[in-house]
């Protein structure tokens, strides 16, 4: 069994939440058991119920029709595969998270200590900020809620101080770029997905400016240019490891979960975009994993990742 088979298989389990009754047809006994994500409602998909919903899977959708006397599923065309999205730190760019954070903070406190910033204290509200930022809840961009906690702690008028840091970023922050290491095979593996006539779109934590997040796409060796979209905390409402930021990323583009692959290193906070519907892959090169268990996810180096997305896209053409 191939990884894409295994993919599949996997989310056979979303049927457990149904049972098979005399007809044939599925209905539903307990939508607990379901992973939040999965289930979601979908207005017109039947028109003659009220209450319609679908069962997102990678390779089909399952039609609900959730009455109080019926709960019917009809089974749908898979449906194609037309992007794929990649993580960057770790992923598209190799990296050592404790050194690259040296760095940066040291870099940083330096850099603002002349504007009457203590360090220790700084360090401590920048990963505040940043769990701020990771908990918003899309109501204003990453950007207004870092910067809103950020005045919360040092007074309105340490908004004065944006410029400074923004061009803390352009300069001093590419010293960070030392901490990182280099794969030709980032750019290989991306071109690989466009001869494949696939979307690409970078999928990277969006905690960091625009400035940030372009400077790391070019350490690299790839251009921002590449990418169809890519988020950052000015275009950005939510984060990992939050399922919404995927909804967000496939509400801006145009998708659906089950056309996409989902391609990092992180099992925390890549491969939680399955619970949506999207296929994944874990690259393992530079690996961050709690979980103790990598089998419950397609997985490998980029000589496997290649392989993957060669396969989907040939199941796909033989359909």
């Amino acid at each position: 069994m191939n990884d894409l088979q295994a993919s599949k298989r996997r989310h056979a389990h979303f049927k457990s939440a149904c049972c098979e009754a005399a007809d044939g047809k599925y209905r539903l006994c307990d939508c607990r058991q379901m992973t939040e994500g999965h289930v979601f409602r979908s207005p017109g998909r039947n028109k003659k119920r009220k209450d319609c919903y679908n069962i997102v899977m990678p390779f089909q959708r399952l039609n609900l029709c959730m009455t109080a006397d019926c709960a019917d599923m009809d089974e749908e065309e898979p449906c194609m595969l037309t992007t794929v999205l990649f993580d960057l730190d770790g992923t598209l760019l190799p990296m050592d998270q404790d050194v690259f954070v040296s760095s940066y903070f040291g870099n940083l406190c330096k850099k603002m200590a002349g504007y009457g910033y203590e360090p220790e204290r700084l360090v401590k509200n920048i990963w505040k900020g940043t769990a701020v930022m990771v908990r918003n809840d899309g109501s204003i961009t990453n950007e207004e809620a870092f910067w809103n906690f950020f005045a919360g702690e040092y007074g309105e008028e340490s908004r004065d101080h944006i410029p400074v840091f923004d061009a803390f970023y352009h300069n001093e922050f590419q010293e960070a770029r030392l901490s990182y290491g280099f794969t030709p095979r980032a750019k290989e593996v991306i071109q690989l997905v466009k001869d494949l006539g696939l979307r690409v779109i970078l999928a990277t934590n969006p905690i960091f400016p625009a400035v940030a997040t372009e400077s790391r796409i070019r350490w690299a060796g790839l251009e921002p240019e590449m990418f169809e979209y890519y988020t950052t905390y000015e275009n950005s409402s939510t984060s990992k490891p939050n399922p919404a930021y995927y909804r967000e990323i496939l509400r801006k583009c145009g998708l659906h979960a089950e056309e996409c692959i989902m391609v990092g290193n992180d099992t925390g906070e890549d491969m939680i975009a399955e619970s949506l519907g999207m296929r994944v892959f874990l690259l393992t090169d530079c690996l961050i994993d709690r979980t103790g268990d990598l089998s419950r996810w397609p997985h490998g180096s980029f000589d496997e990742l290649e392989q993957y997305l060669k396969t989907a896209a040939k199941e796909q053409s033989d359909v």
